[in-house]
């Protein structure tokens, strides 16, 4: 499973000119394996893997007495792999009992890291006559 998002914003405030660039892609594998023993007892064991990242930059220029530019950038890695592991009885005298039992267990990671950086230039105009 691969799924990817790109976003583009922009916003005039005042004197506020804000664009946001966004980029954020999901991955996603699936693996099982199932193991029969005999006299109606198996197991399956599945695990799955899934990776996000997201990228955003965010540029503001501020336009009044100074001219102010602010970047931030920001970076996300969340992690999450799930495992699961089935037994199944089958236990046929006279009737069939089927038994059940399934474990499962979740782990998840997030990390995200942001970084900002501002310029700032101050102007003047004078007219003298």
């Amino acid at each position: 499973m691969l799924y990817q998002q790109f976003g583009v914003q922009t916003r005039v405030v005042e004197d506020v000119i804000r664009v946001r660039i966004g980029v954020s892609i999901r991955i996603g594998v699936r693996i099982g394996i199932g193991i029969r023993i005999g006299i109606g007892i198996g197991i399956r064991i599945s695990v799955r893997i899934s990776i996000s990242i997201s990228i955003s930059i965010s540029i503001s220029i501020s336009i009044s007495v100074s001219i102010g530019i602010r970047i931030s950038i920001s970076i996300g890695i969340s992690i999450s792999i799930s495992i699961r592991i089935s037994i199944r009885i089958r236990i046929g005298i006279g009737i069939r009992i089927r038994i059940s039992i399934s474990i499962s267990i979740s782990i998840s990671i997030s990390l995200r890291l942001s970084i900002s950086s501002s310029i700032t230039t101050s102007y003047s105009f004078r007219l003298c006559i």
